[in-house]
């Protein structure tokens, strides 16, 4: 399938302080379409406060952010929203009175606010649930709703509350929202966090078959070194702050700084 700059994500020279701590020092990477890009680290590496740049929630001190030609350094998240970026966070960002499909919907409606330059933040669900309810739910909607969540294999489940929702069906209903608002560019934070081997690999499948049908860029931050390797194209490795390596899963599978790094020493 052929790649568009437009989707393309490049970070140059990032940095951002904290006080007296450098969280990031001039980090440099880049995601390419089609492509699923790693994001590794041990704890405290720098991992989510770069997708916190990437996505505008934080403001780095030096370096920008590119999508495409396009520098977003200095734009709103809805910005970066309205330009097709969309994450997910460590800890499911969902609404406990909204069904499946409702959540799918009210995603769909907040992505082409954010898009006609509304100022509603894509995921923002309390600011749009009043109009959401209001309105109703069309055909064309639940149909579109309805398509999505059967390619993710959520369809039984549309009618269900996130309570009643495995945690790995919910981790797929997240991913589910990305899709809703037309995401591009797709930031993934911990997916796999509290999975079981088989939830983790349905995940991986999933995020893999995405990334290549759809063409999307996407960014994944993980701890569980299996999925990473075993379904990103390209790797990023962070320490400290540092970029302190990057290539092929089987690169850095083999680098000596990465198992230092994870390790603390290496044997030569």
């Amino acid at each position: 399938m052929s790649t568009t700059t437009s989707t393309t994500l490049r970070a140059e020279g990032v940095s951002i302080r904290f006080g007296g701590v450098q969280a990031l020092n001039k980090v440099s990477m880049d995601a390419q379409p089609g492509q699923i890009t790693g994001l590794i680290g041990p704890n405290g590496a720098g991992k989510s406060t770069m997708l916190g740049c990437i996505s505008g929630t934080l403001d780095q001190n030096e370096g920008t952010i590119f999508v495409g030609d396009t520098s977003i350094g200095k734009t709103t998240p809805q910005k970066r929203a309205s330009m097709g970026m969309a994450r997910t966070f460590q800890g499911p960002q969902l609404v406990t009175e909204l069904t499946v499909r409702e959540h799918v919907v009210l995603a769909n409606r907040a992505g082409k606010q954010v898009r006609a330059g509304r100022g509603v933040a894509a995921l923002n669900f309390l600011v749009a649930l009043i109009p959401f309810f209001s309105r109703g739910i069309s055909k064309d909607e639940i149909a579109n709703a309805d398509a999505l969540l059967d390619e993710l294999g959520l369809g039984k489940d549309k009618d269900k509350g996130p309570s009643d929702l495995t945690l790995g069906q919910r981790r797929l209903l997240e991913v589910a929202i990305c899709l809703a608002t037309n995401a591009k560019i797709m930031l993934l934070d911990e997916p796999s966090a509290g999975l079981d081997r088989s939830e983790t690999e349905n995940l991986g499948e999933m995020i893999k078959k995405l990334a290549r049908e759809r063409n999307i860029t996407i960014v994944l931050v993980e701890h569980d070194l299996d999925l990473v390797f075993g379904i990103c194209d390209r790797v990023f490795v962070l320490d400290f702050g540092q970029l302190i390596d990057s290539g092929t899963p089987a690169e850095m599978r083999a680098s000596k700084a990465v198992q230092a790094a994870y390790l603390g020493t290496v044997e030569d």
